[in-house]
């Protein structure tokens, strides 16, 4: 009887959790305290479901999400800017390197006034022309001398 019970709860937890994995719609992350610049304004809410996905880790929805907003008409330079840095970035964080570099060439086309930096005696310190562009710029930085020597 005792081996019983024990069986029957065991199943019926298991049973609860695969319910919760295959029936429940995932979710993006959404956190009050984490905010990026660009949505900082309660208006824009354009990059919020792409940023709630880069943040849960789902690079792949992420991408899609970002991808959609590249490809809107009316956009803002900054939020496209912003739109094209994140998709390098996710790309780089997922290990795709040469999608990365497609999306960072397309950027340097578009925008070439972003990737203008001086360089100091050692090359990790920039002065930026465009504020904000720090990880881009050590983005590009990477893929041409580390990466792509």
């Amino acid at each position: 009887m005792r081996k019983y019970i024990l069986t029957t709860t065991c199943l019926l937890v298991f049973s609860f959790l695969l319910y919760q994995f295959v029936f429940t719609k995932n979710k993006p992350f959404k956190h009050r305290e984490i905010i990026d610049a660009v949505h900082e304004k309660a208006i824009n809410t354009l990059f919020q479901e792409a940023d709630a996905y880069k943040y849960a880790q789902n690079y792949p929805k992420a991408i899609i999400e970002f991808q959609k907003i590249v490809s809107k008409k009316g956009v803002s330079i900054s939020e496209r800017q912003y739109a094209l840095n994140q998709l390098a970035f996710i790309h780089l964080t997922m290990n795709e390197d040469s999608l990365a570099h497609t999306w960072l060439e397309k950027l340097d086309k578009e925008y070439p006034s972003v990737f203008r930096a001086i360089w100091k005696p050692k090359p990790t310190i920039f002065t930026i022309s465009a504020p904000g562009q720090v990880i881009l710029l050590s983005l590009k930085w990477l893929m041409n001398t580390c990466i792509n020597p």
